[in-house]
């Protein structure tokens, strides 16, 4: 379907490019044509993981030299080193970066050599990243960026599971390094899947115009502890296969190699998972080649992996594993490091292709005039409808764009407020591209050839933020219902999407249907609900609305929540284990329809995750943002505690006192030595979601901010200041 041209007017104003002369066609052509008149130049990579188990490398640079280099190759272009459990510590998940990482970092960088430059050091807690270039080919190193990715405990909050990525192009090959440790424990596989899903999500986008996630110029490495276990084989039974040599007997029983696994990893994200052809690396006694000889006997395992992918449409050899191994003489760690080195394929100019390139452009600017730069994009669809939608669940749709041009295009999507339904209430700015929170796009610009087709995936996600960038007055409240009932309680949202490529635009809409939930509500509208569900009092007419106490009371979702973990005080690992989305999605139905507690068969610790997000994504947190800086001490303030703080609302200082004291009840002598909770933990996690700063607040990722946040909650777990 072609679509006719319908844009807004103002659009034209902020978004047109001009006239385009001869000479800027046929640079921007040159520059999507790059492909054409590059040569490929192979480059070797070396791949390093191990999980040091805190261990500290004093001892240890001609190891790690040998570690690093194999004197049978030739020197590799790149060196990329990721080690996890650097520093455990409790004052490393919520510093990140830590003195214990500095002697790693120095080391690391005396082991690859002076002919090697590093490009980043980074670290997240307990992982550490560093890549090393070659000295002779730094100058072509561009656009290198960091990343931090946190999947730990307490909502995310914690730093002890997660990611450091690492994205530079080097020629015109763009390179992603992320190193990673998943979830442990044998029986968490999904939350593993989910951690992965949650890293890839955060792997950032080159410059527009730059290779893509699904650009032929990608080469993504994934590696580290991802911690997937080996099932059905008993730790006397995998002992005798790897005592017998029998190493590829075990691959059936490996985790990452059933089905739920390899549909994630090689079919969704289309990553090469090479089969570890060493015995498996975890989990030792350290020091020796024995295997885990303590009580618990864990059964060994492959949780140290190296994973890669090259992009879509790229030459089948873009990557090619040369050797996959584990070292055997860096023994202090309970782990054994591993290494991967590959030939890696990049792509670079070709001075005399690129002159007959131009050449050819030319050619057909001379045979089709102006008709060779006009773009004729067509799409599969003009509306995608969503439908109904609801909080904390994912929808996609794929939409197809096809060039039936004669020039290659670099086409951009655009988000543009068509209405003030459009639920994003900012004016348009020329240097940004607008995307509501309840929309995301795979890709805002992707380089489209003639005859080709690009799929570009929508998804459409209700969450805090996207709550948060309705238009004013899109969304009624509670019991405000008009008496000809016109106002279901459900939410119209529709967003107009431009495609432009050059000086044309096309357009088609997005819509959904949003039905609010208590989960990204604002406290003083869940307190106006007394026993009423969410789901019913938007369907209610103001004179319905029942009589409440005249005394605030905390909301009955938060009631109903923690009664629930009041009844099963004595769980282990409450706040420390994800949250199945089928779990989430059963505890916000109920909190949403229902004023009653849980039935019995709910997860104490799905509920206590719950807690902390219903708590994270209210509109506004328990403690309003105004007081953030006076709370900790900011800009010249003293310290203040709730009970002095001027004109802080009867029902947050209420909730306060309420969660606060259910804290201290789980931290009481007969029920802590039971769920092994500490008040330091309940601290590191509750400020996270008590204590939010204010949007836009520049020193909020500070360590020593994140500190006073932690010491403010546990300074009112363990007194009476309120």
């Amino acid at each position: 379907m072609e679509f006719v041209k319908q844009i807004p007017p103002s659009f034209q104003s902020w978004q047109s490019k001009g006239h385009a002369t001869e000479e800027d066609i046929v640079e921007e052509q040159l520059e999507l044509n790059s492909d054409v008149f590059s040569i490929e130049e192979q480059v070797g990579v070396r791949v390093c993981s191990w999980n040091v188990d805190q261990k500290k490398p004093d001892t240890l640079l001609e190891k790690l030299q040998a570690w690093l280099h194999d004197k049978a190759r030739d020197a590799p272009g790149v060196i990329a080193v990721g080690l996890q459990e650097v520093d455990m510590s409790a004052n490393a998940m919520l510093r990140e970066e830590t003195d214990p990482a500095k002697p790693w970092i120095r080391f690391l960088a005396m082991a690859a050599g002076e002919g090697y430059q590093q490009i980043a050091a980074r670290q997240l807690a307990g992982l550490l990243l560093c890549v090393f270039v070659r000295k002779d080919l730094t100058e072509h190193v561009t656009h290198n960026t960091v990343t931090i990715v946190r999947c730990g405990a307490m909502g995310n909050s914690v730093a002890n599971k997660g990611a450091v990525i690492v994205r530079f192009n080097l020629y015109h090959t763009s390179f992603v390094f992320s190193t990673a440790h998943l979830a442990a424990h044998q029986g968490e596989t999904e939350k593993r899947n989910r951690d992965f899903q949650r890293i890839v999500e955060y792997i950032p986008t080159p410059p527009c115009g730059g290779a893509t996630f699904s650009s032929p110029h990608e080469r993504v490495f994934f590696f580290g502890d991802l911690n997937y276990r080996i099932d059905g084989l008993s730790y006397e039974a995998t002992c005798e296969y790897i005592e017998k040599d029998q190493i590829a007997a075990l691959h059936p029983y490996d985790q990452i190699e059933q089905e739920d696994q390899v549909q994630l990893y090689q079919r969704d994200y289309n990553f090469t998972v090479p089969q570890p052809p060493f015995p498996p690396t975890y989990k030792f006694d350290p020091g020796t080649w024995r295997y885990d000889t303590s009580e618990k006997r864990r059964v060994p395992a492959w949780t140290d992996r190296i994973l890669y992918r090259a992009g879509d449409g790229g030459p089948d050899d873009a990557i090619s594993l040369v050797e996959y191994t584990s070292n055997r003489d860096l023994l202090v760690s309970d782990h054994r490091p591993i290494v991967g080195h590959f030939d890696v394929k990049v792509m670079h100019e070709h001075a005399e292709k690129k002159a007959r390139v131009r050449s050819a452009i030319m050619d057909k600017i001379t045979t089709l005039g102006s008709e060779y730069a006009v773009p004729k994009i067509v799409l599969s669809e003009n509306i995608i409808d969503f439908g109904n939608v609801v909080y904390g669940r994912q929808y996609s749709r794929d939409v197809q764009i096809s060039n039936r041009g004669h020039a290659v295009f670099m086409v951009e999507i655009w988000m543009f407020p068509s209405t003030r339904r459009s639920g994003y209430a900012t004016p348009p700015s020329p240097q940004h591209n607008l995307t509501p929170s309840w929309l995301s796009l795979s890709t805002i610009a992707i380089r489209v050839a003639p005859g080709e087709t690009k799929t570009v995936t929508i998804k459409c996600c209700m969450d805090k933020s996207a709550v948060a960038s309705f238009a004013p007055g899109l969304v009624r409240g509670p019991f405000e219902c008009p008496s000809d009932g016109s106002n279901t309680g459900v939410v119209d949202l529709t967003q107009l999407l431009v495609i432009s490529a050059r000086q044309e635009r096309w357009s088609f809409t997005c819509q959904a249907k949003y039905t609010p939930s208590c989960f990204a509500s604002r406290l003083p509208d869940l307190s106006v609900l007394g026993l009423v569900p969410i789901a019913t009092a938007y369907n209610m007419r103001k004179d319905e609305q029942p009589q409440l106490p005249s005394r605030p009371q905390v909301p009955k979702e938060l009631w109903i929540m923690v009664d629930y973990l009041f009844r099963h005080c004595r769980t282990k690992n409450l706040f420390q284990t994800d949250i199945k989305p089928k779990s989430f999605e059963e505890i916000r139905s109920h909190l949403d329809s229902k004023c009653e507690p849980f039935p019995a068969h709910v997860d104490p610790c799905a509920t206590s995750q719950a807690l902390l997000i219903f708590l994270h994504d209210l509109q506004e947190p328990i403690m309003p943002y105004k007081y953030y800086a006076r709370c900790l001490g900011l800009d010249g303030h003293q310290r203040t505690y709730p009970s002095s703080l001027p004109h802080l609302p009867d029902a947050n200082f209420n909730c306060l006192v309420y969660i606060v004291s259910f804290l201290r009840f789980l931290l009481r002598p007969e029920n802590q030595q039971h769920n092994e909770l500490t008040p330091q933990l309940l601290a590191q996690g509750f400020s996270h979601v008590l204590l939010q700063p204010p949007p836009n607040h520049s020193t909020a990722q500070h360590d020593s901010e994140r500190i006073k946040r932690r010491d403010y909650l546990l300074h009112l777990l363990q007194t009476d200041s309120f």
